[in-house]
């Protein structure tokens, strides 16, 4: 709750000066007026007792000098209002609990529960709060003095099938922690893969790390393919230090297809077939019999259905041989007879008045913007309102494109900013920053190739809301960057696509890196099993399938096989990839400071004060006789 407190209690004292007015209207002496009057020139003057009993008089001029005085010792001794936030914990423990695939063996997540309860027991006096995370994090109880809520819904989580990350753990702990001092205590297998990203933590806030017994044996399937028309093809992966000898299922739709057995060596691989007719369509399921491990990736699906053409429309102003679209449009029909994700591109320029008409618009399934210039307000909505039923907007952010149009279309308030380029900041090449971004992953070895493209020009994408950065460029500005909008998605890149710009299109990457951008944002990027749980909106406990799109279509959802790699980092790199801050932490002491102690109403009661003296100045005047003397007292 809110409370009231004073920076400096003493000057509270002063208003005991406020007894001054009262006494003055008390105890003053009331002198009248000398008259000369000849008939009484030689009478000898007697001195007159006052009798009556002395009463305030004038009491709106006494109350507004008491006012003053009272409103000066109170300025001076500068009130303030703590927050909520403060006066309900000074010191918040935050524990942030790993629900990985990683964690879901029985005895790890077992002993990671019993070492959470422990962790909300001992916390420090003040408030805790439970984060649980994998890919992304979530806030399961924010920061409260009720212990017994915290162990209670420790008690009642399960493990899933997200991948390990630390990064936005460690944030959203600390953010839940705000301005206020406290700890995160970090529940975890520590897989070593999940050091992906890394951060600084402001000063005033620790970091605990508590490690958990991985198992010490894990049985993955870690691909699924159809091998023909007869035959269906499993990978199985064996983390343990012991050869394993195991049954693997295969089912589907939910009917049995048969079994097949694999010894797989200690740290090694070991394909399994089954040979069956398999249908057209249907998702086929492959689960390995593993009891030990974690269930997650004992199972793996892939969706046997028919690839549907992707429809994707190119905006792009028109320039002959010179046509900016000429190398997207090489990539995406160069890709048409593709299997798994046929393409079918068209292009049209932006002031096409077609483009105002959203059931033109909603033909697509992905637009790639590479003008805006000449778009009109109708389109631009229409765009604006594109996907509303999945797919997404690639904007490649060239010279032929609007910045204002482009933060409209990442929506309200606007994530992202974008500005002209600086030319010192150029040249500079690209770099992967987030390996698991379905567009960085499909590419393979490819996204290292990512590194020889040269770019002389580009813009400026400040991230300010919801987006994720998935790659940079050399110089420290985002290359590529992602905004969810409901279903769909917008994915910006800071420079062209048609070598002005740039040596992007000339690189082996780029045809391959368009293709997998137009596969993704439509949503068939899942069709070969490319999609994980972090991928989709759903919470998905186990691998299977989810209808995406419109019309509807089954894509696989499968564990990352790098999540089935149990190695564990150590404490000391977990703490080493998130340093204390101290210019972050001065920061952030001040600016708590100033949210748990809102002690601007100093100014407010010198206002108050001011008022107070202008209108005491008005009505004294009134209570002065014109012979200049108080009041004339009666003899």
């Amino acid at each position: 709750m809110a409370g009231l407190g004073f920076l400096s209690p003493w000057f509270l004292l002063g208003a005991l000066v406020a007894a001054v007015p009262i006494a003055l209207h008390l105890f003053r002496r009331e002198t009248a007026p000398l008259e000369p009057f000849s008939a009484v020139e030689f009478v000898e003057a007697t001195p007159v007792e006052q009798a009556r009993q002395r009463r305030l008089r004038d009491l709106w001029l006494l109350a507004l000098r008491v006012a003053a005085v009272c409103a000066l010792a109170l300025a001076f001794a500068r009130p303030f209002l703590h927050g909520p936030a403060a006066a309900t914990a000074e010191h918040v423990t935050v524990i942030a609990l790993d629900v990985s695939a990683s964690m879901g063996a029985p005895a790890t997540w077992a002993a990671a529960r019993q070492m959470a309860r422990e962790a909300a027991a001992s916390a420090p006096a003040g408030a805790v709060g439970l984060i649980t995370f994998a890919d992304r994090a979530r806030v399961a109880i924010e920061p409260v003095g009720d212990r017994g809520a915290v162990v209670s819904a420790i008690d009642q989580l399960t493990a899933g099938a997200g991948g390990t990350r630390f990064e936005p753990a460690v944030a959203a702990a600390v953010g839940a922690i705000g301005d206020r001092r406290g700890r995160v205590v970090l529940v975890s297998d520590l897989q070593a893969w999940g050091l992906q990203g890394s951060g600084r933590l402001p000063a005033g806030i620790d970091l605990v790390v508590r490690p958990i017994r991985t198992a010490t044996a894990n049985l993955a399937v870690t691909s699924l393919e159809r091998d023909g028309a007869n035959s269906v093809a499993a990978l199985v992966e064996n983390d343990g230090a012991e050869t394993i000898d195991a049954s693997v299922r295969f089912e589907i739709d939910g009917r049995p297809l048969g079994s097949a057995r694999v010894r797989v060596a200690a740290g090694g691989t070991s394909v399994t077939r089954l040979r069956v007719p398999l249908p057209g369509s249907g998702v086929l399921t492959a689960e390995a019999a593993d009891a030990e491990g974690p269930p997650a990736d004992n199972r793996r699906v892939l969706v046997l259905d028919a690839a549907v053409p992707v429809p994707v429309l190119v905006l792009a102003a028109r320039r002959g041989a010179d046509d900016p679209a000429l190398f997207v449009r090489a990539a995406l029909e160069a890709a048409e007879g593709d299997a798994m994700a046929p393409v079918s591109a068209e292009v049209v320029a932006p002031d096409d008045p077609r483009l105002g008409d959203a059931a033109f618009v909603g033909r697509f399934r992905v637009v790639f913007v590479l003008a805006t210039r000449g778009l009109d307000r109708r389109a631009r909505e229409a765009l604006g309102a594109f996907p509303p039923g999945g797919g997404g907007l690639f904007v490649a952010a060239g010279p032929e494109i609007e910045p204002r149009v482009v933060e409209e279309w990442g929506g309200t308030p606007a994530p992202l900013r974008i500005s002209a380029d600086d030319e010192g900041a150029w040249p500079a090449t690209l770099a992967a920053v987030d390996p698991r971004h379905a567009v960085v992953a499909a590419l393979g070895p490819l996204a290292d190739r990512l590194a020889h493209v040269r770019v002389d020009r580009g813009v400026r994408i400040e991230v300010t809301g919801a987006a994720d950065v998935v790659a940079m460029f050399t110089n420290g500005w985002p290359a590529l960057v992602e905004v969810r909008r409901g279903d769909g998605r917008l994915l910006v890149l800071a420079s062209d696509v048609g070598r002005e710009w740039n040596t992007f299109p000339i690189h082996a990457a780029f045809a391959p890196f368009i293709y997998e951008v137009a596969r993704d944002l439509s949503g068939a990027a899942g069709s070969g099993g490319a999609l994980t749980p972090a991928d989709v909106d759903e919470a998905v406990a186990v691998p299977g399938a989810v209808a995406r799109g419109r019309p509807p279509r089954r894509l696989a959802v499968n564990l990352d096989p790098r999540e089935s790699r149990l190695a564990p980092a150590t404490p000391d790199a977990i703490d080493a990839a998130f340093p204390r801050d101290e210019a972050t932490g001065r920061e952030s002491a001040a600016t708590g400071n100033r949210g748990a102690r809102r002690d601007h109403g100093w100014r407010v009661i010198l206002l108050v004060l001011a008022a107070l003296l202008v209108v005491e100045a008005l009505l004294s005047p009134r209570a002065v006789s014109p012979h200049g003397a108080s009041r004339p007292a009666v003899p």
